[in-house]
């Protein structure tokens, strides 16, 4: 069994992608990335019924798929530009959040369009500025291996 460090995740960004080829995207690692985690959860559908035993009967509904991350405030930053303007355009963007490096065979993580719903500042008095970034499943979301 191999432990994922935190230290080796990466976060990509890519132009929108028109389908789920991931692997044929031109992926840009975005190194400002401090943080970042993957809501992986689905609705609950209940459907309870005397046939349960006593126990609630549930299905998996949508799946959520957010991704939520804080990168350091540097505008000159790779994919600082990207992410601001998808923002503020509230236009998708390719983003893919990766247990490893993109290019090693096995690395694995949620990819497709994303729009960015939040783009706020953080401005403590001791450290850098960071900024916590929302991103939704807008469309081509799914799990993406890499498998070459």
């Amino acid at each position: 069994m191999s432990r994922i460090f935190s230290r080796n995740c990466k976060m990509y960004h890519a132009a929108a992608l028109s389908s789920t080829d991931y692997a044929g995207a031109t992926w840009v690692e975005m190194p400002m990335v401090q943080t970042a985690s993957t809501a992986n959860a689905a609705d609950e559908l209940e459907w309870t019924s005397r046939g349960g035993n006593g126990y609630g009967q549930f299905d998996a509904g949508v799946k959520d798929g957010t991704v939520t991350f804080t990168i350091i405030e540097d505008p000159a930053a790779e994919g600082y530009d990207e992410l601001l303007a998808a923002y503020n355009d509230a236009s998708p963007i390719a983003l893919a959040e990766m247990n490893g490096d993109e290019s090693t065979v096995g690395t694995v993580g949620i990819a497709g369009n994303f729009v960015i719903t939040n783009f706020g500042n953080q401005r403590e008095v001791r450290g850098h500025s960071v900024i916590d970034v929302t991103a939704k499943p807008n469309e081509y979301i799914g799990e993406y291996e890499v498998t070459v």
